[in-house]
């Protein structure tokens, strides 16, 4: 975590799911992101990773967040939405995250956002698509990384006391 530097907003260890979520964000946030995924690609193996989470690498997810201003993310009622995110910078960001990620890492690299959905994305990575930059095969031990450019995201789990899906749907 000290990769992060100054960037770290939040560390979320969840054991349930085998993950630790690092939150972002600052001037700097690009060269953290990229300084934590060269210590992880150097000391995880995805092949002694367990957990019924979806997952296509030890560095499963990076995303890049447009941030408005608080005033402006606020819900005030009577003031007009501000309508929705522009994501030319995050794009950016992700595009370049990743080519480093293909190319000084080795480790493949599939892009959501516009394009497509994360869950898009998981469905046909390895299967239909290829990856978007880097090798077509995953990493011997890192697996491969989604990288995204969206909008802020609430998500939460359901833990069911069915074995049945269908209920959370």
């Amino acid at each position: 975590m000290a990769a992060a530097g100054t960037c770290l907003l939040d560390v979320h260890t969840d054991p349930w799911h085998n993950r630790t979520v690092l939150t972002l964000g600052g001037r700097d946030v690009e060269e953290s992101a990229r300084s934590i995924a060269e210590i992880a690609v150097s000391l995880l193996d995805v092949r002694e990773h367990a957990t019924g989470r979806p997952r296509l690498g030890v560095i499963d997810v990076v995303a890049f967040i447009p941030m408005r201003t608080a005033s402006a993310a606020r819900v005030v009622p009577g003031v007009a939405d501000p309508g929705p995110v522009e994501l030319s910078c995050a794009l950016t960001a992700r595009n370049a995250f990743a080519a480093y990620a293909a190319g000084e890492l080795g480790v493949p690299c599939f892009l959501y956002g516009p394009e497509r959905s994360l869950a898009q994305l998981r469905r046909g990575a390895f299967v239909s698509d290829p990856p978007d930059m880097g090798p077509a095969a995953p990493h011997p031990t890192a697996g491969a990384i989604c990288v995204g450019a969206r909008d802020v995201l609430v998500a939460y789990n359901l833990w069911l006391a069915l074995d049945d899906v269908s209920i959370a749907r």
